[in-house]
């Protein structure tokens, strides 16, 4: 998933955009649990 796409969903107080569904986001997010990838993790705990 994009960094930049789920930057902008932290920013808007994880909020989900208008074209898309909690249903089909839900396991995608899912995937990334316990994610190596620097951009997904590091990013992201700074804000948290």
């Amino acid at each position: 998933m994009d960094v930049e796409f789920l930057k902008s969903i932290f920013e808007k107080r994880f909020a989900v955009p208008d074209n898309y569904q909690v249903a089909k986001l839900t396991p995608q997010q899912m995937e990334n649990l316990g994610t190596v990838k620097s951009d997904l993790c590091d990013r992201m705990e700074l804000h948290l």
